[in-house]
């Protein structure tokens, strides 16, 4: 059978040839699925590689380029306060390559090559947030050689946070009853670097990350808090009905923080499309 087999199919090959090549092509295409394979690939789609003319590229290259300085090379030289690390975070994670910055370039009317410019002198393309490139550099210097931004001790930095934010007393900051002092700020920094995490993200990527893992973390964290208070008003023998919940306080206030951060993004990526789902956001809001 194998004999009788190949037979045929030298056979058919000869018949091929004698076809033209335009048909043989079209022959082979039928006969054979050229993406047979692409099971093994995963189900993204297939990319065409795409040839800009130098205007085009030359334009794209410089605005990745400033794009990096002010998204990650000013939040390692510039973030020295947990508080402004915080909001250069999430000022950069709103704003995008495209139409982030003027231009003054001048558009280009060929009538082969489509200009990047509008008539305002931003690019036309416009994503949110920042491209792959900075949020992925941002991540890889966010902490590192156990310090934050490879500079400043996380816990000491919480606590300084801490005592700007909510007045939070030196003495239960440095106390040494168990589950405050310093094991309650190595406690904090877990979840509050998770919210930096998440601002170097895609907005659609922070929003799941938030209900998946920092809302959950700051529902344990309350509890914990409430146990800290507690402590340190038993340790200094204080009034619970005149001594402020510092640790609670706090804690309260980065969960709204996060809780307005993730019903805002819900907004800009179009969850809300009705006017009466808008309003019960901002109403949240």
């Amino acid at each position: 059978k194998s004999v009788t087999s190949s037979a045929r199919l030298v056979e058919t090959d000869g018949r091929l040839r004698s076809v033209g090549d335009e048909r043989l092509d079209s022959l082979l295409n039928v006969s054979f699925d050229p993406f047979v394979n692409r099971r093994l690939l995963g189900n993204a789609p297939v990319r065409k590689a795409r040839f800009c003319n130098t205007f085009k590229v030359i334009d794209s290259l410089s605005r990745v380029v400033s794009e990096l300085e002010w998204a990650v090379c000013d939040v390692i030289l510039e973030g020295n306060t947990l508080g402004r690390i915080m909001r250069m975070l999430e000022n950069n994670s709103s704003r995008g390559i495209g139409g982030a910055f003027p231009t003054n370039a001048t558009p280009n009317n060929d009538a082969d090559d489509e200009p990047p410019f509008g008539n305002s002198g931003l690019a036309i393309e416009n994503p949110v947030g920042i491209n792959i490139l900075s949020r992925s550099l941002m991540l890889l210097n966010l902490y590192f050689d156990d310090k934050l931004l490879g500079q400043y001790d996380f816990p000491d930095m919480i606590g300084q946070h801490m005592q700007q934010l909510c007045a939070v007393p030196e003495a239960l900051l440095k106390s040494a009853y168990p589950g405050c002092g310093h094991s309650w700020l190595v406690r904090l920094a877990k979840p509050l670097y998770d919210t930096l995490k998440a601002l170097c993200f895609d907005q659609h990527r922070e929003r799941t990350f938030t209900e998946t893992f920092i809302f959950p973390a700051f529902a344990s964290l309350q509890l914990a808090a409430t146990g800290v208070d507690e402590s340190f008003r038993m340790e200094h023998g204080l009034d619970s009905q005149t001594t402020a919940s510092y640790a609670s306080n706090y804690v309260i206030v980065q969960t709204i923080r996060v809780m307005e951060r993730h019903v805002g993004i819900g907004i800009r990526i179009g969850l809300y499309p009705k006017w009466y789902d808008l309003s019960t956001a901002y109403w949240y809001r």
